[in-house]
């Protein structure tokens, strides 16, 4: 019965909007594709103030979120400070686009966006 309950509750949260999730759970919440959007937005935001990113960053917006993030939803305040200190990230120095890849990917593992498990 245990396990029923499990696998209808991940079931009923593919399904459900982040307003539902938030009630549940008691805290607010983005849903998976909500968290790779902000990414996205925030880095043509980066593009523009540091031009040398603009290949790593495509890749990031095409590929390296989607990667990244694979739970379906995340602490909406974990989310948000993340994507400040995002956003306040000097332009980095190198100039090889897997090192920035690297150091973006480093900057989201060091973030520790929290997930929201059920």
């Amino acid at each position: 019965m245990k396990i029923f309950l499990v696998v209808l509750l991940l079931l009923l949260s593919c399904v459900m909007s982040d307003d539902q999730v938030s009630s549940i759970k008691g805290i607010e919440v983005y849903s998976r594709k909500k968290t790779i959007e902000t990414f996205q937005i925030s880095s043509l935001r980066v593009i523009e103030t540091c031009p040398s990113t603009k290949d790593s960053l495509e890749y990031m917006i095409k590929e390296g979120y989607n990667d990244f993030f694979s739970e379906l939803y995340y602490k909406k305040s974990s989310v948000e400070t993340c994507n400040l200190l995002f956003l306040a990230l000097e332009c980095p120095t190198s100039r090889d686009t897997a090192s920035i890849i690297s150091f973006y990917k480093n900057f989201l593992y060091q973030c520790k966006i929290s997930p929201v498990l059920f």
